[in-house]
């Protein structure tokens, strides 16, 4: 009887001059992806979640400034188009011993920095730069599908005969008169 392993059918083509093992796509990937994951993680962890509370334009945010209780606003525009202010209070956050911040959703208006400048409220206008994390944190979820995909369907075409869209493809083998031809007498007697 013929040892499994010894079969021609079951051996492995050997390369001649080649020891080392090709280095697949997914583990190039790997190499990327890891780092690429800890570089966020480590940014979102080093930032923090700021602490910034979220207050209503009126009577909030108004009554504020006219109590003098703001110590700095920066009025920001977004590219998007989105308006809001972002500042700090005079009261001093417990845990960090920082000022408060704050944010509010407004529509700018020419009669608002007059009033800021009427109750002494220093403040500037930002235009927040793209940079790179925004970036990296816009387009990671498209990567990550197009990923997927490619995964899911173009690693399924390469194995054409072997993968989960292989339905529909026959197995069977054909037989010829030649060979693979069993008889009666042969299989006579065998229960």
């Amino acid at each position: 009887m013929q040892n499994p392993n010894q079969n021609p059918r079951n051996a492995k083509p050997q390369r001649n001059g080649d020891n080392h093992s090709p280095v697949s796509l997914r583990v190039i990937a790997l190499w990327f992806l890891v780092p690429l994951c800890l570089i966020i993680i480590y940014n979102l962890l080093r930032n923090g979640p700021d602490a910034v509370a979220e207050i209503k334009y009126n009577p909030d945010f108004v009554q504020l400034v006219e109590s003098g209780k703001i110590r700095e606003c920066k009025i920001v525009t977004e590219t998007s188009g989105a308006q809001y202010i972002r500042g700090e209070m005079m009261a001093v956050d417990q845990k960090t011993g920082r000022p408060r911040s704050f944010k509010v959703d407004v529509v700018v208006t020419d009669g608002l920095p007059d009033w800021l400048k009427q109750h002494g409220v220093p403040f500037s206008f930002v235009r927040p730069k793209l940079d790179f994390w925004q970036l990296v944190q816009g387009a990671l979820p498209f990567l990550l599908v197009l990923g997927l995909l490619y995964f899911l369907f173009v690693r399924q075409m390469r194995a054409v005969g072997s993968g989960a869209l292989s339905f529909g493809k026959s197995r069977a083998r054909l037989l010829t008169r030649d060979r693979n031809k069993i008889t009666f007498k042969e299989v006579a007697g065998i229960d």
